[in-house]
This record gives C-alpha cells, sequence and structure tokens, in this order.
C-alpha cells in the first residue's frame, strides 16, 4: 500500500470541513500564518470559530499544537474549536476546545494549570522580545479517550452527559456527497 504524505491527508481533512461548514451556511477560510488558528468559520448570522484542524487518518489518541499563539488561543480563547475529520470515516466532530482539554488531558498537579501557563507564556514573549529569539513551542496532548473512541461513545449513547457542552456536533459525509448529522444541536 502507498504511502500518503501528511499534507495530502491535511488536504483531505480540509476539503470535509469546508465542505461541512459550506453546508452549514458558513464561510470558511484559512488563516494567516502565526495567527494561532487554522481557520475561521462564519455563520450567515455573523458567528465566528476559529478552527484548529485536526485530521485524524491513523492515530487518534494524541493531537499538536505549535506555535506560542496556538497555545494561547487553545487555553485562553472561548471561541476556539477543534474541528476532527476522521479519515477514512469521512465525520467531523466539531468540539469546543476548553471543555474538551478539561475532560481529556489528565492534568497531574494541584496546583493552577491556567495561571502557570499563563506565567511562562509571558516570560517566554519577554524572552523572545529582549533577546529577539524566536521560540516555536510545541504541546503534545496525549487524550485519556481516543477520538474514534469518544465518537463511539457520544453516538451509542446520544443521551449520556459524558460529552454534552463540549461535542456540539458529529457530521458524516455520505457516499452519495450528502451531510448528515449523526449528533448535535
Amino acid at each position: 500500500m502507498e504511502k500518503v504524505h501528511g499534507s495530502t491527508t491535511e488536504a483531505h481533512g480540509w476539503a470535509l470541513v469546508a465542505s461541512l461548514e459550506t453546508f452549514r451556511g458558513c464561510s470558511v477560510k484559512f488563516a494567516p500564518k502565526g495567527s494561532g488558528f487554522n481557520g475561521i468559520s462564519t455563520s450567515m448570522s455573523g458567528e465566528k470559530r476559529k478552527i484548529e484542524l485536526k485530521t485524524v487518518s491513523h492515530s487518534d489518541n494524541w493531537f499538536a499544537i505549535n506555535g506560542l499563539q496556538g497555545i494561547k488561543k487553545l487555553f485562553f480563547d472561548e471561541n476556539y474549536w477543534f474541528y476532527f475529520s476522521l479519515l477514512p470515516e469521512r465525520t467531523v466532530i466539531m468540539v469546543k476546545a476548553l471543555p474538551f482539554l478539561k475532560k481529556q488531558v489528565d492534568y497531574k498537579t494541584g496546583k493552577s494549570l491556567l495561571k502557570e501557563l499563563e506565567t511562562w507564556i509571558k516570560l517566554t514573549e519577554k524572552i523572545t522580545a529582549d533577546f529577539g529569539l524566536q521560540f516555536i513551542p510545541r504541546i503534545n496532548f496525549k487524550v485519556q479517550v481516543p477520538i474514534r473512541q469518544m465518537l463511539k461513545q457520544i453516538l451509542d449513547a446520544p443521551g449520556n452527559n459524558e460529552w454534552e457542552g463540549m461535542a456540539t456536533s458529529i457530521w458524516k459525509l455520505s457516499n452519495q456527497g450528502h451531510w448528515e448529522k449523526l449528533y448535535g444541536d
């Protein structure tokens, strides 16, 4: 079997998201490099979602966020969303980033993660400005429940509150090219 390049896989993920958002009546555009997210979706009513796309082809038990802006947005922007494009399932899971992280990431410290992270970000920005260095930090998240397992849990028990307020909707693209809502509002 031929190995598919990562950028091709990401392009397939974006194609799914762009198709879905267009179907939902939203416009989608890529965000400029360094913005801290991949794209922005705007609904007809003006609601904006900052999208961090994670295309899940093989491994679904971890993902990464690269760059200081992305890390800042992830932890401090309420309008930051993960769109998980599952390939080959042709399924998109939309989750609010902060509630998702609170459920999925195991905080092993009694201290306030957000406060410590904010201090680290400020120090990193200061060092970058003071010394002209460019830091490109990367955070790898190992999730408690792999994405496909999360999908199964949500679909098998739609009334279960475990994922409520985090997974807002799940959509699947049929072989005929029609979007079907599997879960959500």
